[in-house]
């Protein structure tokens, strides 16, 4: 099919020269990002041992969590007084009552997780409390509070977590490296205006 395309002169048609030029570009940038990744060094051990002593919450002290989200939508304009009254989240029912008394849209679920399955930032949040506590998560639009109903430690140990770790230390090289190959070709790049467009030429806004 290929050769009678080319006996054909199909490879002369505009729109399949187009195409042609649209794959070559797609196989060479391709290629390109691949060598950039093949030159990425693998952690080291002590990079893994590093990574693995810094974050106790994910590893050696990883617990199982129990909770109960909590959360109100949308964000109250008192929210200083709300989150003073849930205080460190030990009296939790009392707060559902009293949310509910000042009629705050709220809504509440069960459900378990585990650090590795949550942003790092909450994780180590958790990390930090005890059964009954709660930890708070406020953004523009709404309030979220996460309460510890129970927990269970669940430990990972070294020899376990290095697969994880080396992964995720790769593939945070290879982000850097793309970003600052990335910055660096757009720094030596060069924009060339052909006819009929022109340097100085307006962009005209679209209809």
């Amino acid at each position: 099919m290929r050769q009678a395309a080319l006996a054909e002169k199909l490879d002369q048609d505009e729109s399949v020269r187009l195409k042609l030029l649209q794959t070559n570009r797609m196989i060479l940038a391709n290629a390109y990002v691949e060598k950039r990744r093949g030159e990425v060094v693998k952690p080291s051990t002590a990079e893994v041992k590093a990574y693995y002593d810094k974050h106790p919450e994910l590893f050696a002290e990883r617990k199982i969590y129990e909770l109960t989200e909590l959360v109100i939508q949308p964000k109250p304009a008192n929210e200083a007084e709300v989150l003073a009254r849930l205080g460190d989240g030990k009296q939790f029912d009392e707060f559902g009552r009293w949310l509910n008394e000042k009629r705050i849209p709220h809504g509440s679920r069960p459900h378990t997780a585990a650090p590795d399955n949550m942003p790092a930032d909450i994780a180590s949040k958790l990390s930090k409390l005890a059964v009954g506590q709660a930890a708070v998560i406020s953004n523009a639009e709404q309030i979220s509070i996460l309460r510890i109903n129970a927990l269970q430690p669940q430990a990972v140990a070294l020899e376990q977590a290095t697969p994880a770790i080396e992964k995720k230390l790769l593939d945070e090289r290879m982000t850097n490296a793309m970003e600052s190959a990335l910055k660096s070709l757009r720094d030596k790049a060069k924009l060339e205006y052909m006819p009929p467009y022109g340097a100085t030429e307006p962009v005209a806004a679209k209809q």
